[in-house]
């Protein structure tokens, strides 16, 4: 492989066998979390540029049914990329319940954008995660979602987590049982969801 030198092409330019970065045509600053790429300029990858988090710890319920999912109140996160080619790494953590016969049904939006969805099918509702908690009343279930995003912006963006009731009619309830009964059995928890920026 040629490599230029001092303007010019081919290595026997480099009399004492050694390239330093003065013998190079490279664009940028090298710098102990940079490496030379193979287009002959410095960059980073895989860099973890800022990690921020937004934990939800009352309760929130709802009856919304039928598809119609509803932001969880206080369950969003904003972000605003260093760079356009930057991943955001998104983790949802969800501790939740459901009263009667439905199930819990979470999504994962970047604004108004859904993410990280199964394909449409018949009858079928577009989520990210879904449980059916209601053997006990006095328990709770933990949903969870994980996703590598490509918003390419660097405009301030809010990543955000919507429920439904899996059925025709019912409750879910975020951080609390169904009975919310004010004992041991009947805990109250947390969820979170915490956004990475990872570089390109």
């Amino acid at each position: 492989m040629a490599v230029t030198v001092n303007g010019s092409t081919g290595v026997s330019l480099v009399q004492d066998n050694v390239i330093v970065l003065a013998d190079l045509t490279a664009t940028g600053t090298a710098s102990s979390s940079t490496f030379l790429r193979g287009d002959n300029a410095w960059a980073t990858a895989g860099k973890i540029l800022q990690v921020l988090q937004t934990v939800k710890t009352d309760t929130f319920s709802t009856t919304s049914a039928s598809g119609t999912f509803v932001d969880i109140t206080g369950l969003s996160v904003a972000i605003t990329p260093v760079a356009t080619s930057s991943k955001i790494l998104i983790m949802i953590d969800i501790h939740g319940a459901n009263a009667g016969s439905n199930n819990m049904q979470i999504r994962t939006l970047r604004d108004s954008t859904v993410l990280y969805v199964g394909d449409a099918g018949g009858g079928s509702r577009l989520q990210s995660s879904a449980g059916y908690f209601n053997s006990n009343a006095d328990t709770v279930g933990q949903l969870s979602a994980t996703f590598l995003d490509s918003p390419s912006t660097t405009s301030a963006t809010t990543y955000k987590v919507q429920t439904v009731v899996g059925q025709s009619s019912g409750t879910v309830f975020v951080n609390r049982t169904v009975n919310d009964t004010n004992a041991v059995y009947g805990g109250r928890f947390p969820s979170s969801i915490t956004v990475m920026e990872v570089s390109a």
